[in-house]
């Protein structure tokens, strides 16, 4: 359905950091102008790259819409109990708090001070931008609000770690999940995602040279935000909360397969997940809408029907990305302007 994210990946705005200059932001006085940069839509590539993946989502859609009893997937959608709910959200917002102290804990190795509570109210207002995002662009926003704290490289590696951890995770599971299950082909698919995960992360601590130029001076701050990896208590704590996170989200899912009536047991849907959550970042769809609703039915076929896996996908999208995103919209208005403020009395 949507990430977020826990969105996962951004690329496009490492390389085109640029467009995010000291210049731009003394220049953003219209607090309208803020949401638009970070959000994935202020360039014609991202606009079209954007309207590729809205296309192929609804086509997606359409497709299962078509193909199952949409009827029976809206008379369980509307006959789950209140306090199933409210249980559902409360984990939403427990997977939110691990991110948040995993990012405020690496901030604190690299010697940036910022305590769980402006972590959390951060990570909380990326949400809205990073629900509307193409390119998954909306946790620069987070970065901005706090960007005089620390150079806007560095900044932007913590966010690379986050990423870099997450994806490892997912693959790593998978390929033990992909053993269990005897599966051959999901097993290479997740080795391959270690491999590429793990790449950049060799390639940028070995990176060492005097040159001065622009890029070099960005890579060797990026390096510098890549420091902190060095130490073993760091990288410990940055594993525990990306485990303890995903963790959360294939519990929750767990209890959607239970909700909607599968008696698929939690070790398969740890197996299962985190292939269909990668497959949900293949850039031909909007924010994974459509390809993960695929990826779940496909996987999960000798588990759970083709109604309840879609039920679960709806579910799965609801509780962790638009939830959080409405509840995310006053802080991200509020950070707004108070950052507007403080451009109006420089």
């Amino acid at each position: 359905m949507a990430r977020h994210r826990e969105s996962i990946w951004w690329p496009q705005a490492i390389i085109q950091n640029k467009e995010i200059s000291i210049s731009q932001e003394m220049h953003m006085d219209n607090k309208e102008h803020i949401p638009h940069l970070f959000s994935g839509w202020s360039s014609k590539k991202n606009c079209i790259i954007g309207l590729i993946g809205i296309i192929g989502s609804i086509a997606i859609l359409t497709y299962w819409l078509n193909h199952i009893n949409w009827k029976d997937c809206l008379n369980i959608v509307t006959s789950f109990s209140l306090p199933f709910i409210l249980y559902s959200i409360a984990l939403s917002f427990l997977a939110l708090s691990c991110i948040a102290l995993r990012w405020s804990y690496y901030l604190k190795a690299l010697g940036i001070k910022l305590k769980f509570k402006e972590s959390f109210l951060l990570c909380l207002s990326a949400a809205p931008i990073n629900t509307i995002s193409p390119s998954k662009t909306g946790d620069l926003i987070k970065l901005y609000f706090i960007r005089e704290k620390e150079s806007w490289s560095t900044l932007l590696a913590s966010q690379l770690v986050e990423r870099i951890f997450d994806l490892f995770f997912l693959a790593l599971t998978g390929c033990i999940g992909a053993f269990w299950l005897g599966n051959t082909h999901y097993m290479l698919i997740s080795f391959f995602v270690i491999i590429v995960v793990l790449a950049p992360i060799v390639l940028i601590m070995s990176f060492n040279t005097e040159r001065k130029n622009f890029i070099f001076q960005k890579l060797k701050e990026i390096k510098l935000g890549f420091s902190a990896l060095k130490k073993m208590n760091v990288l410990f704590v940055q594993l525990l909360l990306t485990s303890l996170q995903w963790a959360i989200s294939i519990f929750q899912v767990w209890l959607f397969y239970l909700e909607v009536g599968s008696g698929i047991s939690i070790l398969h849907v740890a197996a299962l997940l985190p292939l269909a959550i990668l497959i949900g970042l293949l850039p031909i769809s909007f924010g994974g809408v459509g390809t993960r609703d695929t990826a779940l039915i496909l996987l999960f076929t000798p588990f759970a029907t083709q109604v309840q896996s879609f039920t679960v996908g709806l579910l799965f999208v609801f509780f962790r990305y638009w939830i959080i995103a409405f509840a995310g919209l006053p802080i991200l208005y509020n950070h707004i302007n108070r950052k507007k403020q403080k451009s109006s009395n420089c």
